[in-house]
């Protein structure tokens, strides 16, 4: 489903990654773990062609990152649900508009767009949440409202960039089981984190980083 051959990209400044081969099946759910700067995060851009590699290329489905032009990445990224470590959401807008906004954003009607957030935002637990601000939820909350933008189209793979975070331990076992519920759905999943004392010690498929190779 996700197949990723030969990934490299290097910084002028130093960091980036290099010659990671990789594959995520369908439905998989795969932790990604590492020190800090290990390329994590330059992995996930890759994946969504935020940036572009020096060498190397990414299959999803049956596209070829390759073959794509500039404006094909929209649907390029509709077969994925990125969860940006800094979530991106729009402070001054409510949870329901930063879902339904980003889907009106890809051209989805507007009545289509509203059943589709509304829809999204009851899978993570938001319905009662709708018009507060994004600027007044608490961490969880915000997470999940990202989550919710992030999967809303049904993507084959989600690419979660630290999702636990700083979360509490309470709170961030309740997102780990909102992913695991996703992940349960049928979507694949390719968690980012560094919480040691949240990881499952069940058959999650653990990855691991270091100095910009998979290990």
């Amino acid at each position: 489903m996700l197949k990723i051959f030969n990934l490299t990209k290097l910084y002028p400044g130093g960091g980036g990654i290099s010659g990671i081969n990789l594959e995520i099946g369908r439905a998989e759910f795969a932790l990604l773990t590492g020190r800090t700067g290990a390329g994590k995060s330059t992995l996930i851009r890759l994946i969504s062609l935020m940036e572009r590699p020096d060498r190397g290329h990414i299959v999803l489905g049956n596209m070829n990152s390759e073959e794509l032009r500039r404006r094909d990445y929209p649907i390029w990224r509709r077969h994925l649900g990125v969860i940006p470590q800094d979530l991106l959401l729009i402070s001054e807008q409510t949870v329901f508009q930063n879902v339904a906004l980003t889907l009106r954003g890809i051209g989805m009607s507007r009545l289509r767009a509203k059943n589709t957030a509304l829809k999204a935002l009851a899978k993570v637990g938001l319905s009662h949440r709708l018009q507060e601000k994004a600027q007044n939820l608490s961490g969880g909350e915000a997470r999940r409202t990202a989550i919710a933008r992030a999967l809303c189209c049904e993507p084959y793979l989600a690419l979660a960039d630290e999702p636990l975070g700083d979360l509490d331990p309470e709170t961030a076992k309740a997102i780990m089981k909102l992913f695991e519920k996703i992940n349960a759905m049928g979507t694949a999943v390719l968690m980012v984190t560094h919480r040691e004392d949240i990881i499952p010690s069940c058959s999650y498929r653990k990855l691991k980083m270091a100095d910009g190779r998979l290990l």
